[in-house]
């Protein structure tokens, strides 16, 4: 009986060790540990046109790994910026409670994605969190009017039906 207990108890931390260790290596993202969720958001920017057809799926979800910070940037594409900040602002929402704060938030954008529109024949603009910062307040002050609210609406509750 002793030594049935003595194996119980090492087998028992043996087990928690190990647990431990793989729950430990699953890398976090902004949104968590849902994988689902960046992969629903790759198809639904992709197929909408707000990322370039080249940006594999695999090099989109490297960009939300909390970790590092990709060498090369993704280009958001849209019809004007007022629609990428609208894009952006609309997925504050889902980044986990710890990531939310502006000043992450703001900087997590500037420091992985390039913003390119229309209007500068999609030369893509480089933007620091100040720049996401006064962007995202002139949309919600309503001094810039995004052109695709319907369809970034619809990409929210696209993601919403899988929300973590």
């Amino acid at each position: 009986l002793i030594k049935k207990n003595i194996n119980d108890k090492y087998l028992n931390k043996s087990i928690e060790l190990v647990q431990q260790s793989v729950t430990n290596q699953i890398k976090e993202t902004v949104f968590g540990k849902n994988y689902e969720f960046i992969d629903v958001l790759y198809d639904n920017l992709w197929a909408n046109n707000f990322i370039d057809k080249s940006c594999s799926k695999e090099l989109f979800s490297n960009h939300f790994y909390i970790d590092a910070i990709p060498k090369d940037k993704i280009i958001l594409t849209g019809k004007n910026q007022s629609d990428l900040v609208l894009l952006i602002d609309s997925l504050k929402e889902f980044f986990k409670e710890d990531y939310q704060n502006s000043t992450f938030f703001n900087e997590f954008w500037a420091t992985r994605f390039l913003f390119a529109t229309n209007g500068d024949s999609y030369i893509p603009k480089k933007k620091d969190k100040i720049g996401i910062s006064k962007m995202i307040s002139e949309v919600k002050n309503d001094n810039r009017k995004p052109t695709k609210s319907n369809t970034i609406n619809e990409i929210v509750k696209n993601l919403k039906s899988i929300r973590h």
